[in-house]
């Protein structure tokens, strides 16, 4: 069996610095989910229209360059 149970995940090292954003940018995505769930929801729905669209976008233009 391998060492590592997860291989694609990082190892837990590097400085404190990496950490503490991670944590603040966890503790404010889940404050506003938690003050604001229906802005959160619009917020999380209007990010995946803009995704989609993109997708839609690279796969037009895929489908004009290859003919």
């Amino acid at each position: 069996m391998a060492k590592n149970a997860f291989p694609m995940m990082p190892q837990s090292g590097g400085g404190v610095m990496p950490k503490l954003i991670g944590f603040l940018v966890l503790f404010a995505v889940g404050s506003m989910i938690i003050k604001q769930p229906v802005e959160s929801a619009h917020l999380i729905g209007d990010l995946w229209t803009k995704f989609a669209g993109a997708g839609d976008a690279l796969a037009t233009f895929l489908q004009a360059i290859g003919g």
